[in-house]
């Protein structure tokens, strides 16, 4: 799929969709956005309203979609029902209705907490799966939803990416860019020093991986890949940035936690060289 395409994206509103729409899955593309806002590109769509999936996919002819509608986090909890519908239902009405237009690929923002967070390595995509959260057990079950999709017959691909720690603009709650990038007066509060690591993958990097995702020949019907930066970041190395700065800070405690992708894979996929470290 090197060729120019028509790629639309759902959940445009959201940061990483932000992120996208500075450019990076431009020219020679045609981009169509499902966002809240009207603008250049942007259509008016539900994706949990069938018919209108179904006209969507036949007015504009996307060779692509980029699925990042979802409800994530804490509203997945205080909101389970709206979750699955959202997260999981209006995964599988895209699906079937790419199967019935003329969709070749679906690239899924799926996410890193379908892992857990008790390794003590970086994982790869084999990795033990341990989903804790109802935001994470509705993306497990969406990503099954996709692989089940590309077994139909229709030569549709799919490409899911279980998106790491994702920091930079867009991302204020990040504690790593309130470390590295916010100003302000309150103390910046830290769950432990060392024993408390992430993987930090900054928006942009996302962002390209998603453009990556989107038009690289792909040599099997569905790809799993971990987008994150690869480097296992305690909470120390932050605090340090944070004092550097001169932010207040506040250490809790709490139990050892470690998350963090092995990217090989990615790396070898999509030619994904994450640059941008907190």
């Amino acid at each position: 799929m090197t060729s120019a395409q028509t790629i639309l994206v759902t959940g445009a509103s959201g940061s990483i969709g932000r992120a996208l729409r500075t450019g990076v899955l431009g020219s020679p593309h045609r981009v169509i956005y499902s966002a809240r806002q009207p603008g250049p590109g942007f259509v008016d769509l539900d994706v949990t309203d069938e018919s209108r999936l179904d006209d969507v996919i036949s007015t504009y002819t996307p060779d692509v979609i980029v699925h990042l509608a979802a409800m994530i986090g804490p509203s997945c909890e205080a909101d389970p029902l709206g979750a699955q519908a959202l997260n999981v239902e209006a995964t599988k009405l895209l699906a079937a209705s790419a199967r019935r237009g003329t969709v070749a690929r679906i690239v899924f923002a799926s996410t890193a907490a379908v892992y857990g967070d008790s390794f003590h390595a970086p994982v790869p995509e084999s990795g033990r799966l341990d989903p804790r959260s109802h935001y994470a057990r509705t993306k497990l079950e969406a990503e099954r939803l996709l692989r089940e999709a590309t077994r139909t017959g229709t030569g549709l691909q799919v490409v899911i990416l279980r998106i790491f720690n994702v920091w930079g603009p867009g991302f204020p709650e990040s504690v790593a860019t309130r470390a590295c990038l916010s100003t302000g007066h309150e103390p910046i509060v830290f769950r432990g020093r060392d024993e408390f690591v992430r993987d930090y993958v900054h928006s942009d990097d996302v962002a390209t991986a998603i453009a990556l995702s989107s038009t690289v020949p792909l040599a099997a019907s569905c790809v799993v890949l971990n987008i994150g930066s690869g480097v296992p970041t305690a909470n120390s190395t932050l605090i340090a940035r944070a004092r550097e700065r001169g932010r207040a800070i506040e250490i809790v405690e709490g139990l050892p936690s470690y998350s963090c992708a092995d990217i090989s894979r990615a790396r070898a996929v999509l030619g994904y060289d994450p640059r941008r470290l907190p």
